[in-house]
């Protein structure tokens, strides 16, 4: 459970960060996450022990930006192993 979750999306920085008293899990953080229209990667959780609960934190990209991501990484793969450069 994921009891707090702050989202940065400026053109220059996109991250979010988190807390919870639980340890989250990687999958729940992406789910809060893709909720908010976003895909999260590099997450990062760790446990504060001086606080006494859980951060995590990682970059983010929306959804759009990552399909197009992954349709150049297709045609770039499929180029190259063809031996077109």
């Amino acid at each position: 459970m994921i009891d707090y979750l702050e989202i940065c999306d400026q053109a220059h920085l996109m991250n979010f960060e988190g807390s919870s008293n639980k340890k989250p899990t990687k999958k729940e953080i992406i789910k809060a996450v893709s909720e908010r229209g976003f895909t999260a990667k590099n997450i990062d959780i760790g446990y504060d022990h001086i606080q006494g609960f859980y951060r995590f934190g990682g970059d983010l990209s929306t959804i759009r930006q990552q399909r197009l991501s992954d349709s150049e990484d297709k045609s770039s793969t499929s180029k190259s192993s063809k031996g077109d450069f």
